[in-house]
């Protein structure tokens, strides 16, 4: 692993399994996969992560970091005190902390959310459906802003899987990338109606593969937008390429950046 350029906040989670092999779901791409085209480097980090282990992913979905275990109680004790008054001084996180909080709730919900987005994509990848309860953990992370999804290769992600995949998104979010290159999609019908809100800002999305038509993807074009990649590639059976009627869903956008 290696240390990242960024100026958000990271939160990369380690584990060991049964055999004390270290397993790790990073926030982002670290390492070789920063080195490589996106699409390569998403991929890398999906397959790394694939090995993470199914029960402490399933774990995650129910964290409680107040009712969490330090190796001194102390630490414990610092810790919950910078979640909950995140600039505190010093001599405040030595302090009793209350056993609920909002911070504490929000904390959790993050980690859960986290947990949930790598076995939505491992589920995939193993060619099962993502349950509910995954969906239902992303969608209450309410302060997410970004996510990234790589799903190439995965043939049994179809439309109607995208469309569940939108509806669950935090309503927050502000960036969205959606790696789906030789996946099962094929019309994107199943989009009409679909809606991001108004917080989006910037949606990159690769299609490869079995792809006939992406006049649905007008959908997902909210006035907020202000950053739009949309990569195709190897799409010998594409036949429409409208983004809606004459395009007016494009047309009516103030993009800043627009890339293809």
């Amino acid at each position: 692993m290696e240390e990242r350029d960024t100026n958000s906040l990271l939160l990369d989670v380690a584990a060991t399994d049964l055999c004390h092999v270290a397993h790790v779901i990073t926030d982002g791409l670290v390492g070789a996969e920063t080195r490589v085209l996106p699409i390569l480097g998403l991929l890398c980090k999906s397959r790394r992560e694939q090995s993470f282990p199914m029960d402490l992913l399933q774990k995650g979905l129910s964290v409680d970091i107040a009712a969490a275990q330090a190796s001194k109680e102390e630490d414990k004790t610092r810790i919950l005190n910078s979640v909950r008054c995140p600039r505190a001084r010093t001599w405040a996180l030595d302090t009793p902390f209350p056993t609920q909080h909002p911070r504490y709730d929000a904390v959790n919900r993050a980690l859960a959310s986290h947990f949930a987005l790598t076995s939505i994509q491992q589920s995939y990848r193993n060619g099962q459906q993502a349950p509910s309860t995954l969906w239902q953990a992303l969608r209450s992370d309410a302060e997410r802003r970004n996510i990234q999804v790589s799903l190439t290769g995965c043939h049994n992600f179809r439309d109607p899987d995208l469309r569940i995949l939108i509806d669950n998104l935090p309503s927050k979010l502000q960036s969205l990338r959606l790696d789906l290159a030789y996946t099962g999609l094929e019309r994107l019908d199943d989009l009409a109606g679909a809606s991001f809100g108004n917080a989006l800002q910037t949606l990159v999305i690769r299609f490869a593969g079995s792809l006939r038509s992406i006049s649905g993807l007008s959908a997902l074009l909210c006035p907020s937008l202000r950053r739009l990649e949309l990569w195709l590639s190897d799409l010998p059976d594409l036949e429409d390429i409208e983004l809606g009627v004459s395009n007016k869903a494009l047309l009516k956008l103030r993009l800043e950046e627009l890339a293809g």
